[in-house]
């Protein structure tokens, strides 16, 4: 996401100052990413950033969800109370919504009632916006779409992969992944890693978890973590010709890639790519019989809407420009 906006700042030829306040990985982050200037995460790290700033932009990913805790409710807000304290305005460019519930939550309501405007990735992202936030939310795109328009991971032919991250346990099972695979629908199969980190829900527990048997059925494709820029990073990372993802840009990547993927739709966010790609989904891979139907009749997505989606990402970074600029002149900085 990050990498798509990038791209499309350099096309507008601005000279634009940006900082980020992150936990970790700040080194990989500035190599991968030289144009931004990579901060600690400290209460005081975070208020000089945005002290010094024009705006506070929200780019990417899903802001209203729940689904991994409320550690990213609890940032927004203070992220919140900062830009009012500094009178800073707050956007949120190409965003999407995880949960629906998320909306109805007090921290939520006010960073939705603070925020100057909205671009949602998904129409029916912006559908929810627009219910929650009146006249101040615009149908954008996912900034990756910039990126993938220029370039994707190589395509495995007569493979099928599986991009598997669950939050809630029961939509997973071993059972289910054992049938799949011994259905024999591809000449090999692969497991990919989106998420470096071993967390408890993400593709490398769930690794860990798979009997040896069922592993040694499987090639692990996981991105190189030293690669030294985006292009390198994506060619690392082979998409398989059929994909089963619970992934929102691993789906999105593959489609791209010319793949044909089939998503399940662990939460709202992924109900909404489905819908935007025209993509077949299930709500679980436990449901394998209506699984195996939507890989048997899934279909590539075509190049037309895949672009439709890489220039509303554009036209939205450019609609964000010119409310950041009135905003800047409005302010006599």
């Amino acid at each position: 996401m990050l990498a798509g906006f990038i791209l499309e700042m350099r096309r507008a030829e601005l000279s634009v100052h940006f900082t980020c306040c992150v936990p970790s990985n700040r080194e990989r982050l500035a190599k991968l990413h030289p144009e931004v200037e990579w901060m600690g995460y400290s209460l005081s790290d975070r208020w000089s950033a945005i002290k010094d700033a024009d705006c506070w932009l929200g780019l990417g990913g899903t802001p209203f969800q729940m689904d991994s805790g409320d550690w990213l409710e609890q940032h927004l807000d203070m992220e919140r109370e900062i830009c009012k304290s500094l009178k800073k305005p707050m956007y949120f460019l190409g965003v999407g919504v995880g949960n629906v519930e998320a909306l109805q939550r007090p921290k939520y309501k006010r960073l939705i009632k603070a925020a100057v405007h909205f671009w949602a990735r998904d129409e029916m992202s912006a559908s929810l916006l627009a219910e929650a936030a009146e006249g101040k939310t615009s149908l954008g795109s996912d900034m990756a779409n910039i990126l993938f328009a220029q370039h994707t991971s190589p395509l495995r032919m007569g493979s099928m992969g599986y991009l598997m991250h669950f939050e809630d346990r029961s939509l997973f099972s071993l059972e289910a992944l054992s049938i799949l695979l011994n259905q024999q629908i591809a000449l090999s199969c692969l497991w990919l890693v989106q998420e470096s980190r071993c967390l408890q829900w993400s593709e490398k527990a769930l690794w860990l978890e798979l009997p040896i048997a069922m592993r040694a059925g499987l090639q692990m494709s996981e991105p190189n973590q030293d690669a030294k820029n985006m292009d390198e990073l994506l060619e690392s990372w082979c998409v398989p010709e059929v994909l089963i993802s619970s992934r929102y840009h691993g789906a999105l990547m593959a489609a791209w890639s010319g793949a044909r993927a089939v998503v399940i739709t662990r939460n709202d966010k992924l109900t909404g790519l489905s819908r935007q790609l025209g993509i077949p989904s299930v709500g679980s891979l436990s449901d394998t019989v209506s699984l195996i139907e939507a890989i048997r009749t899934s279909k590539t997505v075509s190049q037309e809407r895949l672009n439709d989606l890489a220039h509303t990402a554009s036209w939205s970074v450019q609609e964000w420009l010119q409310h950041a600029v009135k905003s800047t002149k409005a302010r006599g900085t």
